[in-house]
């Protein structure tokens, strides 16, 4: 990152950075301070993180890119992406308490996490309450003037806590609204059914989720996100197979042109939904099982 001091000669900082299990504790004290990470930042990245802030004392103030300015005051915390750009401003005497999270396990468990970077947490609930105590407490045990040798024992049970606590501000796949969701989910996807690379990780991309909870979310609403995508597919080559503006089309070329890149998985799956053949469905000689939406 980019670090621009309001008073260059007098600046006085110290990070300290402890590994514990899967997560990682930094202490940062400072004086005023303009922090930049920037894109070409990013790009020097091998795997890029999130980072929880807490300012154990006074407050510092967050951008992140197209968003508004946050300011996170003692008892509050906040996420950052490293994979994004930010900057952070904060005056003289300020300690920062920052907990270095690894992304796959935030993105695992916790759904929409891109939705909850750069969201100012207040203490308004017990998660909150009890994350920010916890803390303040192992701020407490670092001291302001050594590393306390925390031992690496806590940190799985810290990283579950922190998970925990974010999920606790985001809906569960079972709760209320999850129907909304799947047809949101299953729309887009809709819109690209003739894609064959189609994959469950770009869609939830799209909506800024996780790829298990739009697994979850679809699962919850009665059928899986392969399921569906195979349904629909078919229901488009049944369609195009008896309407006459394709005529010319062979089975093959229709097949393709709704997705499947192989024809004989097209075949065996239209025999297993329809109970015929796409020849016998297209010629109409034997009586076609109806289709639901």
């Amino acid at each position: 990152m980019e670090i621009q001091p309001r008073d260059a000669v007098r600046f006085d900082g110290t990070l300290r950075r402890e590994r514990l299990g899967p997560v990682t504790l930094i202490d940062v004290f400072s004086a005023a301070v303009h922090i930049r990470h920037t894109r070409a930042h990013i790009a020097r990245t091998p795997a890029p993180s999130y980072l929880l802030l807490t300012p154990l004392r006074r407050e510092f103030e967050l951008v992140l890119e197209h968003s508004r300015r946050v300011r996170v005051c003692a008892g509050e915390f906040c996420l950052i992406d490293h994979a994004r750009p930010y900057e952070l401003a904060h005056g003289d005497a300020v300690r920062t308490l920052c907990l270095d999270v690894p992304r796959h396990s935030f993105e695992l468990q916790v759904p929409a996490a891109a939705h909850l970077v750069g969201k100012l947490i207040r203490p308004d609930n017990a998660m909150a309450r009890m994350l920010v105590g916890l803390l303040r407490s192992l701020g407490d045990e670092t001291g302001p003037s050594e590393v306390a040798g925390l031992p690496a024992q806590i940190g799985p049970s810290l990283l579950s806590f922190v998970l925990a606590t974010y999920s606790s501000f985001v809906e569960t796949p079972m709760g209320r609204g999850v129907k909304a969701r799947a047809m949101a989910y299953r729309a887009y996807i809709d819109s690209r059914l003739t894609d064959s690379n189609l994959k469950p990780v770009e869609v939830s991309s799209h909506f800024g989720v996780s790829e298990r909870y739009l697994r979850a979310v679809l699962r919850a609403d009665g059928e899986s996100f392969s399921a569906y995508l195979l349904r629909r597919r078919l229901m488009r080559c049944a369609h195009r197979l008896t309407d006459r503006a394709s005529e010319r089309s062979t089975i093959t070329e229709i097949a393709f042109e709704s997705g499947f890149n192989n024809a004989t998985h097209f075949g065996q799956a239209f025999k297993t939904h329809y109970g015929l053949t796409p020849s016998e469905y297209r010629n109409g000689d034997i009586q076609r099982k109806p289709d639901r939406g």
